[in-house]
């Protein structure tokens, strides 16, 4: 779950204090879940999903069995890919 949430905020360009504003909780909670020290709980999962504009099965990754380009393990990947023009709309599903 840490690195998708990572990857998104990055993706986005957001502070960890930014997204936590947005969603309602604390810097260090963000950090947390970034570092896989903790999980959302439900409602901050939904919350996650609606900034980002992605479903909540992408977030965690679901037994990491979702194809790229839905699970990434780097930004520079997703960057990298978008510029070459091989993913159009990443997080539109």
């Amino acid at each position: 779950m840490g690195h998708q949430c990572r990857n998104l905020r990055l993706l986005h360009k957001w502070t960890q204090e930014e997204l936590a504003n947005k969603i309602g909780v604390t810097k260090q909670v963000v950090s947390n879940w970034e570092r896989n020290v903790a999980r959302p709980e439900i409602n901050h999962l939904i919350s996650l999903a609606e900034v980002f504009d992605v479903t909540t099965d992408y977030l965690p990754c679901i037994a990491n069995q979702m194809p790229f380009p839905y699970c990434v393990d780097s930004i520079d990947t997703i960057h990298s890919d978008l510029n070459n023009e091989k993913i159009k709309n990443p997080l539109i599903f």
